[in-house]
């Protein structure tokens, strides 16, 4: 069962800084949906797009404008209607941009994809017409609006809709990764 929680404001567990006035970036990182092979994660999905560009270069942050640019090529498309870019990599997860846009006739804009990780998935929605993100965990719906938070459990089916046909959603997703221990 989903968990969603609206309202709790994110700077009581996140930095103050907006994300937009950090700029410390190292490396260049690439956009979701190049291709490229992940463990675990679905190929083309939101989780694999964070665990490819984080593989292939370190990533610590990047400005909003560099995501917005980001989100806008053709190589970060990741479903219909649906574009995700990488902001972060660290150690034990990846955060990674997704934009749904506003739903077209005979179109819907979806990310729907399984949680292949044995640690859930977090999606924070920063932008959103109010009530008009749909979150389906199995076979239940429940509509969402900018704050709200969802969790994704392991080994879950799950899909995120932008049902408004006016305004693009934005969500943040948290991609935890198995920290492999380290031999001295």
């Amino acid at each position: 069962m989903p968990q969603v929680a609206a309202g709790e404001p994110a700077s009581a567990r996140r930095s103050a800084t907006p994300p937009a006035k950090r700029s410390r970036v190292e490396g260049g990182g690439a956009a979701a949906g190049s291709g490229k092979a992940a463990a675990p994660a679905q190929k083309g999905s939101a989780s694999a797009s964070a665990s490819e560009a984080g593989a292939e270069s370190r990533r610590d942050i990047i400005r909003a404008a560099t995501a917005e640019e980001e989100l806008s090529r053709e190589s970060s498309q990741i479903g219909p209607g649906a574009r995700a870019t990488l902001l972060c990599h660290e150690t034990g997860f990846d955060a990674a941009m997704i934009l749904l846009e506003p739903a077209a006739k005979g179109r819907k804009a979806e990310l729907a994809e399984n949680n292949h990780s044995t640690l859930e998935i977090l999606y924070f929605a920063t932008q959103a017409e109010e009530g008009q993100v749909e979150f389906q965990l199995g076979g239940k719906k429940q509509r969402i609006s900018c704050g709200a938070e969802v969790l994704v459990p392991p080994g879950a089916t799950y899909a995120l809709r932008n049902l408004s046909k006016t305004t693009s959603a934005r969500l943040v997703a948290v991609v935890p990764q198995v920290v492999q221990p380290t031999n001295p």
